[in-house]
């Protein structure tokens, strides 16, 4: 599945066995969207809402607000049923159980922390994988890190990798890729 964005944007999939792409109704002003533990359902932001849609045509399904959040940079869904997502471009992450509830602060901004974005909940374990920037002391300047937290908590560090990683993601092969 992905975003097309354009005249006719929306969330269009095509199934690896057939010719074709399918677009699902109700989905435009979709960004940044993250598949659900069994991928048959996708979760994304618009600019005023997070939503879930399940892929075999149901209609989509509002699942919290978005205040301060345009164009929310990335969604995850957890295997614990909760939704990750960034408050906004210069805040910490925010978790909502998929099937809607009361939005929790996830993560908090540490001092000389600017942002936590584009997370990425791991396949049965209990934490978030996430791109977070720094600020360097020296030059003013953002510098971006990998970094994990801790879903039942918040707690998060900064691994021990290069820095200006961006949108970091982890394969099943066990590698981090940047």
């Amino acid at each position: 599945a992905f975003d097309i964005h354009g005249q006719e944007d929306a969330i269009t999939f095509r199934h690896l066995n057939r010719q074709g792409f399918t677009k699902i109704p109700g989905t435009t002003e979709s960004w940044a969207m993250g598949f659900s533990p069994d991928s048959q359902a996708v979760c994304y932001p618009t600019l005023d809402k997070l939503w879930r849609v399940a892929l075999d045509g149901s209609k989509p399904v509002p699942v919290a607000p978005l205040a301060d959040a345009y164009l929310t940079p990335g969604c995850a869904w957890s295997d614990t049923g909760d939704i990750v997502y960034p408050k906004g471009w210069k805040r910490g992450l925010m978790k909502v159980p998929a099937v809607g509830g009361a939005q929790e602060t996830l993560t908090q901004l540490k001092p000389g922390e600017t942002w936590h974005r584009w997370p990425q909940c791991l396949a049965g374990a209990t934490c978030v994988l996430f791109t977070m920037a720094v600020e360097d002391a020296q030059s003013g300047r953002e510098i971006t890190k990998a970094a994990i937290a801790d879903l039942a908590t918040g707690k998060h560090y900064a691994l021990p990798l290069e820095d200006n990683c961006t949108y970091v993601r982890y394969a099943q092969s066990g590698h981090i890729l940047y």
